[in-house]
C-alpha cells in the first residue's frame, strides 16, 4: 500500500466459529486503557491466541519478508472504543504507529455486525512516512509537534486531512481479519455517526494480537 509499498493482508473468515469468541468477549471484564487508547480493554483468553499463531505464522513470514523467524513475544486482547474525540488528548484523534519495530506484526479481528467503520492507512504529508520506523521516529515526531502546536484536529481522523493523507482503507467485516505492521501509521475509521457503544455485544468488538518476531536464540539470552 501507498508509495512504500507496505504489505497488507486481509483473511475473511478467519476463523470457524467468531460467535463463541464474540460470547468469551460478553462475558469478559473490560477496563480502561489509560490515555493511549480510546475505549476499553481486556485479554483474549487461550486458546484463541495460540490459534491465530498458529494460523498466521506461516504467511506473515512469508508476505512480510520474515523468513527465518518466528514469534518471541505476544499479546493479544478484546478491544472497544468507546470515547469521543473530546475525551481523549490530540494524539488519539489522528494516526498513530503500534511500534517503531518493523518486526511486530498486528492482526485485527473484527467482531461486531453493527455498520462501524474499518481501519485506514495513512501517509504524513509533510514528512512523507507511511510508516514510523525507529530511524524516522524522532523526525516524525519534531514535526507533528510543530504541527499540533500551530493548531489540533478536534476530531478523530477518517481520511484525507491537512496532516495525513489515506493511502488505503479496509472496511469492517465480520470475521475479517487485517494484518499489517505496527509501524504502519493508521487509525480506525470513527466518523460521525460512531456510537461509541461499550457493550461487547452491540459496540465496535476486536480481537487485536500483536506478534513480535525474531530469533529464539533471543529467547535464551533474556532467560
Amino acid at each position: 500500500m501507498g508509495k512504500e509499498g507496505a504489505p497488507l493482508l486481509v483473511i475473511d473468515n478467519f476463523i470457524q466459529n467468531p460467535e463463541e469468541l464474540a460470547a468469551d468477549a460478553a462475558e469478559a471484564d473490560f477496563h480502561p486503557v489509560g490515555s493511549y487508547y480510546p475505549g476499553l480493554r481486556t485479554a483474549v483468553p487461550m486458546p484463541y491466541p495460540l490459534a491465530v499463531y498458529q494460523f498466521t505464522r506461516t504467511v506473515i513470514a512469508d508476505v512480510f519478508g520474515l523468513a527465518g523467524k518466528d514469534v518471541i513475544d505476544s499479546r493479544c486482547n478484546f478491544c472497544l472504543i468507546t470515547k469521543r474525540a473530546d475525551e481523549v488528548g490530540v494524539r488519539q484523534r489522528i494516526p498513530h504507529c503500534d511500534s517503531p519495530d518493523t518486526d511486530v506484526i498486528v492482526v485485527l479481528h473484527y467482531l461486531f455486525k453493527a455498520p462501524f467503520g474499518g481501519t485506514s492507512f495513512y501517509r504524513h504529508r509533510q514528512t512523507g512516512f507511511e510508516m514510523v520506523t525507529a530511524d524516522r521516529k524522532d523526525a516524525y515526531e519534531a514535526c507533528l509537534a510543530e504541527e499540533l502546536a500551530a493548531g489540533e484536529p478536534s476530531q478523530y481522523i477518517e481520511g484525507d486531512s491537512p496532516l495525513y493523507e489515506r493511502i488505503a482503507a479496509v472496511p469492517a467485516a465480520y470475521n475479517r481479519a487485517v494484518i499489517y505492521r505496527s509501524a504502519s501509521l493508521h487509525t480506525a475509521d470513527v466518523g460521525p455517526g460512531f456510537t461509541y457503544d461499550p457493550s461487547p455485544k452491540t459496540g465496535r468488538l476486536t480481537a487485536n494480537s500483536s506478534f513480535l518476531f525474531g530469533y529464539q536464540a533471543v529467547v535464551a539470552l533474556r532467560k
